[in-house]
């Protein structure tokens, strides 16, 4: 009553600062290239950011705070948005998605994939906070999704294919071998899995007779030949060897990692070709008459010995 009035100065320095720190993570959320939703324990949506409401657009979706899961997941359901599992029909699938969110605690967070009818894939990674609220982060790996399904393709290509495939480590272990390569090496008494020596491959051909070292050479220096071999490739190599009393051909390829891509052909039936062909070269050079092989321009291509003498 007398005039005088008191002023009080609170010291808010350490409050303003956090309340800018919390801007600058909400604008950080809002730019993920992720879609995030929040929840309140009420499953009423607090907030979304920017890459959700867009995807959510292209449906014809509009993302409301405060509304409901339950509104935002009929909607959805309406526009069509979900692949339905071929081994559900749209109720079984609903009660699904209704028990997963009543049944997910603060003590264990969720990940699973899920498809959208416009050929995209998601992964989901959700957790429920101690508050009762929830997180919802949703990655598009459709790029990876589509990559695995191009390289089993490949995978499965290469595992039928009738040549022995083998990849192999830096250090000569093997990473993959395709059916054919397992097989072969199964018969021989070695078990060419993931891990197995390339060397202790070889020396069990030579062991039991599968293969033989060249004349003259040991069989402990041969394998330390293609020991040497195997640690100085540097572009490719190819040879052929008999194995199991059949020719191969032998190609190796150093890849950038300093794993090496092997395969083996069988080559036997190629091989007794070319003998018949030899040997029907040789019938005709000792034939007593002159014989002449000219292309179509005239000049000669071959001749047998008689011929020569003309």
């Amino acid at each position: 009553d007398d005039g005088s009035f008191l002023s009080i100065f609170s010291e808010i320095t350490d409050l303003k600062n956090k309340e800018a720190q919390y801007k600058q993570l909400a604008d950080a959320l809002n730019n993920l290239p992720m879609a995030m939703l929040f929840w309140d324990r009420n499953d009423k949506l607090i907030t979304s950011n920017k890459q959700v409401r867009k995807e959510q657009s292209k449906w014809k979706i509009e993302l409301i705070d405060g509304m409901s899961w339950k509104t935002l997941f009929n909607n959805q359901l309406k526009a069509g948005v979900y692949e339905i599992p071929k081994n559900k029909n749209i109720d079984e699938f609903v009660k699904e998605r209704s028990e997963f969110r009543t049944k997910l605690t603060s003590e264990k967070d969720s990940k699973r994939e899920t498809k959208l009818t416009d050929g995209k894939t998601y992964f989901s990674n959700e957790i429920r906070l101690e508050d009762g609220s929830m997180l919802s982060v949703f990655t598009d790996i459709s790029e990876i999704k589509e990559r695995e399904k191009s390289l089993k393709l490949l995978n499965d290509a290469i595992e039928i294919i009738p040549n022995n495939m083998m990849l192999w480590d830096k250090n000569n272990k093997l990473i993959m071998a395709n059916a054919k390569a397992r097989d072969d090496n199964a018969s021989r008494g070695f078990d060419l899995k993931k891990g197995a020596s390339r060397l202790e491959m070889v020396k069990n051909a030579l062991k039991n007779g599968f293969m033989t070292a060249p004349k003259g050479i040991s069989q402990k220096d041969f394998l330390e030949m293609r020991k040497k071999q195997f640690e100085s490739l540097k572009n490719q190599e190819a040879y052929e060897v008999i194995m199991n009393n059949k020719f191969y051909l032998l190609s190796s390829s150093r890849l950038p990692d300093g794993s090496t891509l092997q395969f083996a052909t069988d080559i036997n039936d190629t091989k007794k070709q070319e003998e018949e062909l030899l040997r029907f070269k040789d019938g005709i050079d000792i034939l007593p008459n002159g014989l002449m092989f000219w292309d179509a321009e005239d000049n000669l291509i071959a001749h047998n010995a008689s011929a020569a003498s003309f």
